[in-house]
């Protein structure tokens, strides 16, 4: 399928009707929307303008300034292996990136897909990573997923208070001191979705 509001860009079918708009407090909308190759030198700016802490916190180590090779692979998407969603808002009538979630399909257990979320650090806290989770959940089920994992640093309580929220089983991660781990099962939660 072709969006022809961007020529030659190919879509998977199932990134349609996942484009909503959320008010939040202060009349801001955030406009939550499948991410393109087209988006990556927002998703760069985005990455660059997160705290140390923030991108500490996103990518489990510190990393001071994105590298060109993984500004590609987080923007090489097929939407159905590798999907992600961007929020947005509009700033002085240009539109700025200010929270990202994707999942990527565990090539060892093809039903399972590790996910990740980051939001600026000025939108923390608004409910820009709630709004994310529900789209990249909806997509992993109607994907026919069965299972989310994330593993997230022991002191990152932002992230863990949100997947609590969102229905997520925290557990210690047997591989690395410090980590936890992340789960949800998909079809137990679409009982309740």
């Amino acid at each position: 399928m072709f969006d022809r509001s961007r020529p030659g860009l190919q879509t998977h079918p199932l990134s349609h009707g996942y484009s909503a708009a959320e008010h939040f407090p202060a009349g801001s909308a955030v406009n939550v929307r499948p991410m393109t190759a087209f988006d990556a030198e927002k998703l760069r700016t985005f990455l660059n303008e997160l705290t140390d802490k923030s991108r500490r916190e996103r990518f489990l180590r510190p990393i001071s300034q994105m590298p060109d090779y993984l500004l590609r692979s987080l923007t090489r998407l097929n939407g159905a292996r590798h999907v992600a969603f961007m929020a947005e808002t509009s700033e002085e009538g240009s539109k700025r990136m200010v929270g990202e979630a994707r999942y990527a399909v565990d090539p060892e257990r093809p039903g399972d897909a590790e996910f990740a979320v980051a939001v600026d650090d000025r939108w923390q806290g608004r409910g820009v990573a709630a709004q994310l989770m529900e789209a990249l959940e909806d997509r992993a089920r109607a994907a026919g997923l069965h299972r989310l994992f994330a593993d997230t640093l022991e002191d990152n309580h932002a992230m863990l208070s949100l997947a609590r929220r969102c229905g997520y089983a925290v557990v210690a991660n047997r591989r690395e001191i410090g980590v936890k781990r992340l789960v949800k099962d998909l079809a137990a939660s679409s009982v309740m979705h």
